[in-house]
């Protein structure tokens, strides 16, 4: 409460962004259109106070919350409003900037403002990207939670599809076939994803020693 106020906002963009925040983006997703020699004047003060530390210099210049307790204070105190737009702010500045950084691009886009059309559909798409990417490789629980944050939004084949294999992997065999019996209600696209949906079937009865069903 003692920072300037225009130094206390930079701190709140900051928090949206994340406990590693770069520079660029502080100053892209500000919503006062403020200079480098401003924010790096902010980011000064910022660091004698023991808010912030320098994370990696130029020309990716970054800094870090020195606590993750302090970027959660500062970002309970936005209003809801106030984060959605930042954190959509963000989201524009990353595709610019960082575009194949999906996992940050599919927290952004999520928790912005889901009724707009534009950022729903830009939130399924780094979803989906950040999901397929966690499953090649082998992050499965990764995965499982992008799954689900997608299928939540909207429920898609594939994604039910991608689900049951992660939870085959890891051998959740309870969710695994709740997850098929609701692909089940889904029509297949194609005749080959019908033959996918046998085999994960086929699958997950080998592994709870059903081997007729499996045949």
């Amino acid at each position: 409460d003692r920072l300037p106020d225009e130094t206390r906002l930079t701190l709140k963009v900051a928090s949206v962004i994340g406990r590693i925040f770069e520079t660029a983006v502080l100053t892209g997703a500000h919503p006062r259109q403020v200079g480098n020699a401003a924010i790096e004047q902010q980011l000064g003060e910022l660091e004698r106070r023991d808010f912030a530390r320098l994370e990696s210099p130029a020309p990716r210049l970054a800094y870090i919350f020195k606590h993750s307790i302090t970027q959660e204070a500062v970002y309970q105190t936005l209003l809801a409003s106030q984060r959605q737009e930042l954190h959509l702010a963000v989201a524009r500045v990353l595709e610019m900037q960082v575009g194949d950084a999906v996992e940050r691009l599919a927290h952004h886009y999520t928790q912005a403002d889901l009724r707009d059309g534009a950022v729903r559909a830009q939130a399924i798409r780094y979803l989906d990207a950040a999901a397929r990417r966690a499953q090649r490789n082998y992050a499965n629980e990764t995965a499982l939670a992008y799954f689900e944050r997608a299928l939540a939004l909207e429920t898609r084949w594939e994604w039910l599809h991608g689900k049951a294999e992660v939870l085959h992997i890891l051998g959740r065999r309870v969710q695994e076939e709740a997850t098929l019996l609701v692909l089940d209600e889904e029509t297949a696209p194609t005749a080959d994803a019908a033959i996918d949906r046998a085999l994960l079937w086929a699958e997950y009865h080998e592994s709870i020693g059903e081997y007729g069903g499996a045949e």
